[in-house]
């Protein structure tokens, strides 16, 4: 989508700025402002700059135009010591009192941080910094803009607070059935155990957290042999991530789509129970997958379920548990091919 913005500069000259964006561009836009605006194409470019630019727009981040903050501007904070976050906080390089900061509301963008995006280029460490930046902000909802996210290592999640977060993507219901192509798509390479994982630094002590997930489609390939094994994976227990909830989502080829494993925790401390607890799994696509939801390692790994309105094709057991589902279950209305002992 090809969108304009204009800003009038403290000489009332109109600058027209031209960019591709399908997330965050919101059309036609007037910015009047009494200092100086600048336009540079990279971060590189505005860690460069002396901090005298009110306004500054960033065309890209690692290259020109890249579109990587769509309409979203930098603004300049004379006072500000913040650490550098890489995204949404950005130090200069001569200038040691003063950031740049990006404006915005609501969802923080993984882009926004350095993710490509192109299913070639490393991912993870980007998207690392995108989360535990947002989380330790108080940003609760992270937004992976349409793009095939690459990771070569696992993200972890670390959960040593409690924290209540969100992933959105941009998948439609048309794109998760198989239909059209595009939207959100994250994989991994062959190997790493789950493409994200949530965690402490202690998983000996109780600990939880709050949950969501929609439109976004999870692809691995050959059980999870020629891609990650699983795609989202808890291992906390005691206090228990309430609610814990995945929709309209996808999850292709995973040995394992959904797991919450209590076995490092209960090694530490043998008498934690619970893990995810009101779990809804909701109008997700499930196809080619081993086990769909697994949970293990402990008492309670997954508490309190529903898992209903799904399409299972190919898609592996529903539930498959050691003494590990406790609580009440609802499994209804799920469209179940070609599975053998599906429940």
């Amino acid at each position: 989508m090809s969108s304009k913005i204009k800003l009038l500069n403290n000489q009332g000259d109109e600058l027209t700025l031209e960019h591709s964006d399908t997330l965050s561009a919101q059309g036609n836009s007037v910015v009047n402002i009494k200092d100086v605006t600048k336009q540079v194409d990279t971060i590189a470019d505005l860690k460069a700059l002396d901090g005298s630019h009110k306004l500054v727009y960033v065309t890209g981040y690692h290259t020109k135009g890249d579109g990587a903050f769509g309409s979203h501007f930098f603004e300049w904070d004379a006072t500000s010591i913040e650490a550098d976050n890489g995204g949404t906080i950005i130090e200069l390089t001569s200038v040691t009192t003063g950031r740049y900061k990006l404006k915005y509301d609501g969802a923080v963008d993984v882009k926004w941080f350095g993710a490509v995006g192109d299913g070639v280029i490393d991912d993870s460490g980007a998207v690392s910094k995108c989360i535990a930046s947002s989380l330790a902000a108080g940003i609760n909802t992270i937004h992976f803009s349409s793009g095939k996210y690459y990771f070569e290592h696992p993200v972890e999640v670390i959960l040593d607070y409690y924290y209540g977060f969100r992933f959105t993507g941009d998948s439609t219901a048309a794109m998760i059935t198989g239909g059209v192509t595009g939207g959100t798509i994250i994989s991994g390479s062959a190997g790493i155990e789950s493409l994200f994982i949530f965690t402490k630094t202690n998983l000996g002590e109780a600990g939880g957290y709050s949950f969501e997930c929609d439109h976004i489609s999870f692809e691995s390939s050959g059980l999870g042999t020629t891609g990650a094994a699983t795609a989202i994976k808890n291992k906390i227990a005691g206090y228990p991530a309430r609610p814990f909830i995945v929709k309209n989502c996808d999850f292709r080829g995973f040995d394992k789509a959904i797991v919450s494993d209590l076995s490092e925790a209960v090694a530490i401390t043998p008498s934690i129970t619970t893990g995810i607890c009101q779990v809804i799994i909701r109008e997700n696509s499930i196809i080619g997958c081993g086990k769909a939801l697994y949970g293990t390692g402990g008492h309670n790994a997954i508490m309190d379920l529903v898992f209903e309105d799904n399409v299972s094709e190919n898609g592996g057991a529903i539930l498959i548990t050691a003494e590990s589902l406790g609580g009440t279950f609802s499994i209804q209305n799920n469209l179940l091919e070609g599975n053998y002992n599906a429940i």
